[in-house]
């Protein structure tokens, strides 16, 4: 129940707040951040779980667009040769 009560308010905040309590968990907001921290992290011997957010979508065409970010982050990652998982939200 807090967690949809926190969900429901998140997107009236703004995202230099959001950013300061989610920075440690967060490699970026672009695939090449991604690639970049992911890169690092394997680098040390570390799988890492790369996600594409998607907790604030209202209609079909934000969902499209979704499905192909997270389609060209798969496979850029693959091509990149990052060694993990990936997860949908």
């Amino acid at each position: 129940m807090i967690n949809k009560l926190i969900a429901s308010v998140l997107p009236y905040f703004p995202k230099k707040f959001i950013w300061l309590f989610s920075k440690s968990y967060i490699s970026g907001e672009t695939i090449d951040d991604a690639m970049r921290v992911s890169h690092e992290f394997n680098a040390r011997g570390i799988k890492v779980t790369i996600d594409v957010l998607g907790e604030f979508i209202r209609d079909l065409n934000e969902a499209r667009r979704n499905k192909e970010e997270y389609i060209n982050l798969i496979d850029f990652a693959q091509r990149s040769g990052i060694d993990g998982n990936f997860s949908l939200k």
